[in-house]
């Protein structure tokens, strides 16, 4: 499994992964590059129905230590969305005590338009499981009362980011430590 994940992620025996080539970043490129594709076709959608267009992304691989390296290629595909009009919201089952640090390293490796306004985190002693809390939220965010976006995109890298609805697609993203190609 680790020579697997090590050859996946183009580590050549010093483990640090190949951030210019490897299959991991071949598949992620890929991804990124359809869907910026595909982003103002889901964008005027939005508008032309009075909705908010908006892309929900699972960043909870950053914490305390604002340490994390952004994610390949997603850097300049979330800041063009943002800067496209789209609302960038994170949503986490994470509880609300890393939050902070989370925006911070987003906003340090290069992330623009993420907000406290729009981060998403799992209330203290809440016992839905994170699937229901991520989907509840989603359908909350499409709702009047949570401001009627239209989740054009709900992007994770472990199915139970995806599950639940309440957006026009769903992007899982490449990572093998959840799940090998």
């Amino acid at each position: 499994m680790k020579s697997t994940i090590r050859t996946y992620y183009g580590d050549t025996g010093n483990g640090i992964a190949d951030t210019q080539q490897s299959p991991y970043i071949t598949q992620l490129s890929r991804i990124v590059q359809r869907e910026e594709r595909d982003l103002p076709v889901a964008y005027r959608h939005a508008l032309r129905h009075g909705r908010k267009p908006a892309l929900v992304f699972d960043t909870d691989e950053w914490v305390q230590a604002e340490k994390f390296p952004a994610t390949p290629a997603m850097v300049d595909f979330v800041n063009a969305a943002h800067r496209a009009g789209c609302t960038l919201i994170g949503l986490t089952g994470r509880n609300s005590g890393q939050q902070a640090a989370t925006l911070g390293n987003l906003s340090a490796v290069g992330y623009e338009g993420f907000t406290d306004a729009d981060y998403y985190t799992k209330p203290q002693g809440d016992t839905r499981s994170t699937i229901e809390y991520k989907s509840q939220t989603r359908a909350y965010l499409e709702s009047t009362a949570g401001g009627a976006d239209d989740i054009v995109a709900n992007l994770g890298d472990q199915y139970s980011d995806l599950i639940g609805g309440h957006a026009d697609r769903t992007i899982k993203l490449p990572n093998p430590t959840y799940y090998l190609p």
